[in-house]
């Protein structure tokens, strides 16, 4: 989900990983990094838990576009963490 801070509006959704779990902007604000826990429970109750490997989407704030992590960009943004 992409809002704007000070009205707290929606302005668009963003798909991402399974269990967002952390977020991280840039000091610039160009970008966003998602941390995703990646666990599935397949069970009632949160029961029989598969736990996965856990992911990064790095989303572009000036479109909303999820970059994907194969791209070059991607993995220059990766070693500035």
């Amino acid at each position: 989900m992409s809002l704007i801070l000070r009205t707290n509006t929606i302005v668009d959704n963003i798909t991402t990983g399974i269990q967002p779990s952390g977020v991280a902007i840039t000091p610039d604000g160009k970008y966003i990094y998602i941390s995703n826990y990646n666990t599935l429970y397949l069970g009632p109750n949160f029961t029989n838990l598969t736990a996965g490997i856990g992911t990064v989407d790095i989303i572009r704030t000036y479109d909303n576009i999820v970059i994907p992590l194969q791209s070059s960009l991607a993995l220059r943004l990766l070693t500035l963490l």
